[in-house]
């Protein structure tokens, strides 16, 4: 008796604690939500019989709640500043509420005036907001740009998840950060929505979360083009010599995936075979990455290679105005907005034959095997010797360009903001 009693309180702990863990996890299938519950048959037949006759009412703007804080960060902020942008030219029916440092605010693109304003100050990547996010209801919609979705309710919700590089080419602590939140995204019921087809494929076949749920929608060109013609920037190299125009261009921070350290070899070799090459800038670190790269840098360098810290969209246009070509030599990327950005203002780019980039810039750049410094040399020749090629190159990339809206992605995302809605 008392050993069946024990089992009986020790099963009971185990299946309430389950229970918890489900309902924690934002994931309890078997629970139908208030707004599915079944009604008694004669219930339904009673309003029949004592309903009016329907009147068609205009159809009322759909409420999403939109997590801002990536706004200053260099891909993703990108991708928030220009669809809301894109939402406010084709006159979305959103009513949009805002979370994330109230600053922002005076940022947004004109016409995009949130009904509501959340607070939340904490970068996206701390762990308070994942534990107690604040409370954003009532809303439709749910819309949270980045892959680790806070815990709790996730019905109405939907995710972006743009690339899986930390699995790969992060530490182990990155590793097993992004895999903790893939696994919660898998227990959820978010709509999850990718920029390319790679990163749908990896979530389905590695990560076993089902095909329906994912939706890839491409992306814009990045940032528009200004309107007016723009200056090359000052530059200098790192032993303080200015640099004038054209040179050599990269913009990205300095993690493994991006692959950098293989520019640098595979420049300081080309550079003792070819003095008369242009000098190589790389702009987008953080000031630690800054201080780290200034640090490791050859002397034989610090005369061609100028480095900068991220500084501004204006900076960007200014140093892609002096740009030779756009040197990408990643490994792996959810998109690549800075090859897009390039060929739409008419710089040619040079790309490591990688996936998703040979798929979403097609036969636009001169390709190179980002492992080969060989490989990398020939394209540079083929740029820096031959006008024709250049020319085709940067005929071919504006086209490439071209093919991608920012218009049509804010279409994409207001269909999926409808279907998510209607849960």
């Amino acid at each position: 008796m008392n050993l069946l009693f024990l089992f009986f309180v020790s099963f009971r702990a185990y299946f309430v604690n389950f229970v918890f863990a489900l309902l924690f996890l934002g994931y309890f299938p078997f629970i139908p939500a208030r707004d599915d519950i079944q009604c008694p048959a004669e219930c339904i037949m009673a309003d029949e019989q004592t309903a009016p006759e329907s009147i068609d009412e205009p159809p009322r703007d759909i409420n999403v709640a939109l997590d801002v804080r990536t706004w200053g960060m260099s891909g993703l902020g990108t991708y928030l500043a220009e669809l809301l942008a894109a939402m406010a030219r084709i006159n979305a029916p959103i009513s949009w509420t805002m979370v994330g440092p109230s600053e922002i605010r005076e940022m947004l693109p004109a016409g995009i005036e949130p009904a509501r304003w959340i607070e939340l100050r904490t970068p996206i990547y701390e762990p308070g907001p994942t534990f107690s996010y604040p409370r954003i209801k009532p809303f439709d919609v749910w819309h949270y740009p980045h892959y680790n979705l806070p815990l709790g309710w996730s019905r109405r919700c939907v995710v972006n998840v743009f690339d899986l590089f930390h699995r790969r080419y992060g530490s182990w602590a990155k590793r097993r950060y992004q895999g903790l939140f893939l696994k919660r995204l898998r227990w959820s019921r978010a709509t999850i929505v990718t920029s390319c087809e790679k990163t749908r494929q990896e979530l389905i076949e590695e990560w076993r979360i089902k095909a329906g749920r994912i939706v890839k929608v491409d992306l814009g060109p990045g940032r528009r083009p200004p309107a007016a013609r723009v200056a090359p920037a000052e530059v200098a190299t790192l032993a303080g010599t200015p640099i004038r125009p054209p040179w050599l261009l990269s913009l990205g921070i300095d993690q493994r995936h991006k692959n950098f350290d293989f520019v640098l070899s595979a420049l300081s070799l080309y550079y003792q075979r070819r003095p008369d090459a242009p000098p190589y800038v790389w702009s987008g670190l953080s000031p630690e990455q800054f201080d780290r790269r200034v640090r490791k840098m050859p002397a034989w360098l610090r005369d061609r290679v100028a480095l900068e810290e991220y500084d501004s969209p204006e900076r960007m246009e200014e140093l892609l105005a002096g740009a030779a070509g756009l040197v990408f030599p990643s490994l792996d990327e959810g998109f690549g907005l800075p090859p897009l950005e390039a060929m739409s203002r008419g710089v040619p780019v040079l790309c490591s034959r990688r996936e998703p980039m040979t798929t979403i810039l097609g036969d636009a750049p001169l390709y190179f095997e980002p492992t080969e410094s060989a490989s990398l040399w020939r394209v540079l020749d083929h740029l820096l010797d031959s006008p024709s090629i250049r020319q085709e190159v940067v005929r071919r990339g504006r086209a490439q360009a071209a093919r991608y809206d920012w218009d049509a992605t804010a279409r994409e995302m207001i269909s999926i903001y409808q279907s998510v809605s209607s849960r």
